[in-house]
Order: structure tokens, then sequence, then C-alpha cells
């Protein structure tokens, strides 16, 4: 395992699943500003995502609710640019209360919406064939399916385990695959991270 802090220093075409939530700018409504740094829109849009992506890639990357049309703009561009294939959204995270009930809006509502659910966005680079084995047909059909997961929140922007865990058992022999994780908050071992808050595990 090994933790980047410059993007320049990933591995070029190193890995075969790329996993990450962007620090998506929030407007003066949003929290996510006043907790770590944010990126513009142009940044993101411009990241060299292709570089780290190995022959045979899949891509998982977070959107939020209230912000999902210009979110689309920065994953059609990298459709456009980067060649890659758009797989659907495998997974969205209801966010619950303690006693498993889905959360209700609190605070100002600067839209008519709050982002009470999140989603996973799958891409490619292979196309519409399959990069990888996946761990059975079933799980195929729950992966290209949109799935509400339950689960509770582990603090501002955090996203729970879990679905790093489900995105690794969709397929066959995973842990032969190179994983790595960008604007990672944690370490979690079998992954490459990239980040400049990232935790680490004590040893």
């Amino acid at each position: 395992m090994t933790i980047y802090t410059n993007y320049t220093e990933i591995p070029k075409a190193a890995y075969n699943l790329v996993y990450l939530d962007p620090p998506w700018p929030y407007t003066s409504f949003g929290t996510a500003k006043l907790q770590y740094r944010t990126m513009t829109w142009e940044a993101i849009k411009c990241l060299p995502i292709q570089d780290i992506m190995a022959k045979e890639c899949v891509l998982f990357m977070w959107i939020t609710s209230p912000l999902a049309a210009q979110q689309y703009r920065v994953i059609n561009h990298w459709i456009d640019t980067h060649k890659l294939t758009f797989q659907g959204e495998p997974f969205v995270w209801v966010k619950t209360r303690k006693d498993g009930n889905p959360l209700g809006a609190t605070g100002p509502r600067p839209r008519l919406t709050k982002p009470l659910s999140e989603r996973l966005v799958c891409l490619s680079n292979t196309g519409n064939k399959r990069p990888f084995p996946l761990a059975n047909d079933a799980t195929c059909q729950t992966v290209f399916e949109t799935e509400d997961v339950w689960t509770q929140r582990e603090g501002h922007s955090v996203k729970p385990a879990i679905f790093r865990e489900k995105i690794v058992n969709l397929f066959k022999d995973s842990d032969q695959l190179k994983k790595i994780e960008l604007f990672s908050r944690r370490e979690v071992p079998g992954w490459d991270h990239f980040g400049d808050e990232v935790v680490c595990s004590p040893t």
C-alpha cells in the first residue's frame, strides 16, 4: 500500500479499480468547503484520470443529488475525452438515522431538494465488454441496476466502507486487481491512496 499526496507521483497506467469522491465545489449553503479544501469544476474536469488507468480499468465515482447536473457534465467530458463507457449507477446510498429510518431534511434548504441520498457512477475503458470476470451472474445484474443501500452515516462526506467492499466483491480474483482510492480520507489495506487527509491505521 502506498499513499500519494501529489497526483503526478501516482504510477501511470497502473490501476484496474479507481474509486473516488471528488471534493466538489459547493455553494455558500454547503458545508463541504468548511470541512476540507474543494476543487473547481474545471480542475475536476481536467483531472488526467486516464493517466493512472490500466488497459482494463473500472472507475467508481460518487455524485450527489443537488449537483448531479454539473457532475454529469464532468462525467460526459471524461467519456468523450478519455474514451470511457458509462456503465450506470450500481449503488445508491440512502442516508439513515441510527434507528435505520431514512434521514429527514433539516437545516436551510438552498434548493427544492436536499442531498439525502448519494450515488456511485461506474465508468470503464473497455467499451461494453466486461473488463474482468464478475463473481457471478447474479452480481452482474445487481451491479448494473440501481441498488438502495441503507447504512449509517460516518461523518461529513465520509462514505461508508461497505461500498468499497461491494466494489471489490463484484469481481472474481479481486485481490489480483490493482486498486487506488483518490481523495481518500482513510487508509485501507489492499488499496493505494491519493489525498492530503489520509488517516493511517495504527501499526
